[in-house]
Parts: structure tokens; C-alpha cells; sequence
């Protein structure tokens, strides 16, 4: 697990406990939770969303394969070595008649039944080096949470090996999967309910006199010149209530709010194929620590929050978050 740098961290709980002191005996417990946060952050943040697991699993499959292919038929035609060796010696006599002799000493002779011979070790090594990966895989899908994949990093023998089993990780994650936000908010809530003892949960004021009155006057602002006219700028978020104003203070404080709100590099309306590119950038620079508007931060926090309520719907018919009853997505 990656340790928190220690201002990171006292900057942190500094900010947490303005509003809300945490119990003496629960402090522990959450440094432990917020290095969690952290790590699985930087772990899934920096090296995920290729989603290239089927890609993997197949290509492994097929290379290993013609390996054992191509390694049957040199066994199964070990005896044309000498036919091979002896067109080699023809050939190259043939075309050296015509040549002066300084030509001649410049041509090597190759000889294919040699070169069929020194590729056998380099096969062999790629066969073990490929099966060593699908064993790998095996023992990554048994890991069961996140917890379990920082603890198998964690096994890396040096830091070399920590890396290079945060990096393969990544590759080895099924497509589909909980993205790094999404992961990142399950374990905010987590900590806050750790932390407090109450349920992480957030409020919508979409359709309510107060917010809607709210954005009239925005409007009425705005159709008269005395407001930005960027409405993202000034709109107010449509969630709160204290979890959310706790999750903002994190994510602000461990400089995780790029990650939450990805940079935005092409317009929506772009064709599909850029898309790719954008999220490229958008890992590249997500850990930069980028200032978000907080409307902007607790609307993503609102809507991924949202959205884990739909998905527990989905897995059981009972509902054990509290959360808006709003249903639209997003």
C-alpha cells in the first residue's frame, strides 16, 4: 500500500475535522482507510482503463499456440538440417562465380538449418514467460477486492516489482469493471461511515421550489448581461448535505478532483474514434491536482453516488442506501 506523504495527510484530516471532530479511538482506523483511498487511487488511476483483458487472454492464446506449432513441425522435420545445409553451401557457391574474390570474402555464408537450431531457446523462453502470465492472471481473478490487490502488489519483492504488478494489474482488469471514480467515492463513503458512524448519503434539490427559483434567477441574469455566461460557472450544484461536503474536502485535499471530473479535451459531439485519445489525456493529467469548480465536483460525486444506488438496485431488491429518490441518469 502507498503511504500518504505526511502533510498530504495532516492536510486532510486538518480539513476534515473543521467541521467534525473524529473520535480519538477512530483516527487510527482512518489514516489506514485514507491510504487505502490513496492507494487505489494511484494504482487504478494511473495504469487503468485499457480494459485489454479479453484482448490479452486471446492474444496469449494464440501466440502460444503457433509457438507449440511451429515447435512440433521443427521436431517432426529435424532430419531436413542436412538438405537445408547442403542448398545453403549450394547457393552460395553458385552465386559467388561471377564475384571477385574481395566480394566473395565479404558474403557470409548462412546456413537456415544453423539458424532453425538457435531460435529453439528463444521459443522455449517465450513459452515460459507466457504461461507464467496466464498463471498470473489465474491468481489476480482470485483476488477479491481492492484491499486484496494492494496486498498482491504489496508482495512485489522490491519496488521494481511492486510496479510492474501495478502495471500488469491493469491489464489484467475485465472490461466493463467499476471505473477509478466510481472506486474511489465507494471507498469515501466508507471511511465517512467508518469515521461517524452514519451512512454516507446525499441530498437533490433538483425539483425543488428553492434550487429551481434558484436557477430562474440565474437565467433572468443571465438574458440581462449581469452574469458569466458560462452557466457551468455560476449554476449551483444540485446535491448536498454533509457526506458530500466531507467527500469534496478528500478528494480537494488528496488532489484526486481531476479523476472525479476527468479533463475534457474534444467536444462530445466528436467521432467515436477520438474518444480514445481523450481519455488518454485525461489519465495523463488527472493527477495534477487541477482546480474543479465544487458545483461542478459535488454534482459528479451526486450523480456516481446516484448511480451506486442503481446498482444495488439492480443486484437486490433491497435498498440499502439512502440517497435521493431521483431516478434520471447521467
Amino acid at each position: 500500500m502507498l503511504k500518504l506523504p505526511h502533510d498530504l495527510l495532516e492536510r486532510t484530516l486538518d480539513k476534515i475535522q473543521a467541521n467534525r471532530e473524529i473520535p480519538p479511538e477512530k483516527l487510527v482506523g482512518t489514516i489506514d482507510r485514507l491510504e487505502i483511498l490513496y492507494s487505489i487511487a494511484i494504482v487504478h488511476q494511473q495504469y487503468s482503463s485499457r480494459q485489454m483483458r479479453s484482448d490479452l487472454d486471446l492474444a496469449t492464446k494464440d501466440i502460444l499456440r503457433e509457438i507449440r506449432k511451429l515447435q512440433a513441425t521443427l521436431r517432426n522435420t529435424a532430419w531436413m538440417a542436412e538438405p537445408l545445409r547442403l542448398a545453403a553451401i549450394h547457393a552460395w557457391t553458385e552465386n559467388k562465380r561471377p564475384q571477385s574474390s574481395a566480394q566473395t570474402r565479404r558474403t557470409e555464408l548462412v546456413v537456415p538449418s544453423d539458424s532453425l537450431q538457435q531460435i529453439e531457446q528463444p521459443l522455449n523462453d517465450l513459452t515460459e514467460t507466457l504461461v507464467h502470465l496466464q498463471d498470473t492472471v489465474r491468481d489476480y481473478d482470485l483476488l477479491g477486492d481492492d484491499s486484496a490487490l494492494l496486498k498482491w502488489i504489496g508482495q512485489g519483492n522490491t519496488e521494481t516489482g511492486q510496479l510492474v504488478r501495478a502495471e500488469l494489474s491493469t491489464y489484467f482488469k475485465k472490461g466493463g469493471g467499476i471505473k477509478p471514480d466510481t472506486l474511489i467515492i465507494r471507498h469515501i463513503a466508507e471511511l465517512y461511515e467508518y469515521a461517524f458512524d452514519q451512512k454516507f448519503s446525499v441530498t437533490s434539490s433538483a425539483g425543488k421550489a428553492a434550487y429551481e427559483n434558484r436557477l430562474g434567477k440565474l437565467e433572468l441574469e443571465k438574458l440581462n448581461n449581469e452574469a458569466d455566461s458560462r452557466e457551468s460557472s455560476s449554476r449551483p450544484s444540485q446535491y448536498e448535505g454533509n457526506a458530500l461536503r466531507f467527500a469534496c474536502a478528500v478528494i480537494n485535499c488528496l488532489r484526486l478532483q481531476n479523476i472525479i471530473v476527468p479533463l475534457e479535451t474534444r467536444s462530445p459531439a466528436d467521432d467515436p474514434p477520438v474518444t480514445n485519445d481523450k481519455e488518454n489525456y485525461n489519465r495523463a493529467f488527472a493527477l495534477q491536482g487541477r482546480s474543479v469548480p465544487y458545483q461542478h465536483l459535488a454534482d459528479r460525486i451526486g450523480h456516481i453516488w446516484k448511480n451506486e444506488a442503481k446498482r444495488k438496485r439492480r443486484a437486490s431488491s433491497s435498498s440499502d442506501f439512502d440517497i435521493s429518490s431521483d431516478t434520471s441518469d447521467d
